[in-house]
């Protein structure tokens, strides 16, 4: 078998796996925990060619074993990448059928008629691609903000989730920005800062931040899961918000509603858009004024980025500042942290 030929029937498999952005759209990474899945997976053909997916699940069938980011880190190492793919615990619901698709093309390649040596410098150059997708995506230039004076704070936000949303990453942008907009809002409070790929269950927390006894959900892809989780905050004392995008608050309010009511804790949880959200505390910080609106932006945005830079290897996720807002560079505010 041509490593190249073997290459290329795999990089089919991988460009057809399901991403978050613009149907179509092959320039990013799938799901994290899908990609440190494959490479543990090859990994393991290397010591034992057993192409059959029961091999590859745990005892119940329910995951694919030995995944981490740990295990992923290390096969990432040798391919000179050291940034962290996975946070340990956090994998995703469609591994499984990624794993049987990406078994079924290596069948296909025959690779079991070669000698193990032979066989295993295959199975290195199907890692070695994956490895380079991971560094071109980590290496991505960040999300250019464009500011308009004459457009509203949402608009601005909105626009800036769009874009996010377009090259797949607005969970991630989604998150920070309410972190950064608490961290504004609350100077005095710690308002907790971990990857985005890191579980609630896994860190012990009730939701996405918690701020006395509010706790905040942030979501991009509202699902039973979520409210169940809020439903769950409510029995425990707390007060909640759940926080979903701007182009999806009808249907997500009609959703939280009708869960909730059958719950029989109606009216108990605020929903609200991301954007909104974000937006009001950066208006009322301005005084809505122009002027204070700019530096209130701007040090939103500061915050932003520095919070993504202590929490996520990607700089794809870094906002580039513009001159206007006091921008000096593409990954301007990164440095520009505080309460």
């Amino acid at each position: 078998m041509d490593p190249r030929e073997a290459v290329e029937r795999f990089q089919a498999w991988f460009d057809g796996l399901p991403r978050h952005g613009s149907p179509g759209d092959t320039s990013g990474l799938p799901a994290r925990g899908t990609v440190a899945g494959a490479l543990v997976v090859i990994e393991k053909l290397k010591a034992s060619f057993d192409l059959d997916l029961g091999h590859h699940l745990t005892p119940k069938g329910g995951q694919v074993s030995g995944v981490s980011g740990s295990a992923a880190g290390r096969i990432l190492r040798r391919y000179g990448e050291s940034r962290r793919l996975l946070t340990e615990g956090r994998t995703n619901r469609g591994l499984i059928d990624a794993v049987r698709g990406m078994l079924a093309v290596i069948e296909s390649l025959e690779l079991e008629e070669l000698p193990v040596d032979a066989r295993n410098a295959v199975l290195d150059e199907l890692q070695g691609f994956l490895a380079a997708r991971v560094t071109a995506r980590l290496n991505q230039s960040g999300l250019p903000f464009r500011y308009d004076a004459a457009q509203s704070t949402l608009q601005s936000v909105e626009d800036l989730l769009s874009l996010a949303r377009e090259r797949g990453v607005e969970g991630q942008v989604a998150q920070h920005l309410v972190g950064a907009k608490l961290e504004c809002r609350f100077p005095e409070t710690e308002v907790e800062n971990r990857s985005y790929s890191t579980a609630d269950a896994q860190s012990g927390r009730a939701g996405d931040f918690q701020v006395k006894d509010t706790v905040f959900h942030v979501t991009v892809a509202l699902s039973r899961g979520h409210l169940d989780k809020c439903v769950a905050n409510l029995g425990e004392g707390h007060r909640v918000y759940l926080l979903v995008p701007e182009r999806s608050l009808k249907e997500d309010k009609a959703l939280a509603n009708k869960v909730l009511t059958e719950e029989r804790v109606s009216g108990r949880v605020f929903v609200q858009s991301i954007e909104a959200f974000v937006a009001q505390n950066v208006d009322e910080q301005s005084g809505f004024g122009h002027a204070a609106q700019r530096d209130a932006l701007s040090r939103l945005l500061g915050v932003y980025n520095s919070r993504v830079a202590a929490a996520e290897p990607e700089r794809s996720l870094l906002v580039r500042v513009p001159a206007s807002l006091g921008g000096r560079s593409e990954e301007a505010g990164r440095a520009r942290g505080g309460g």
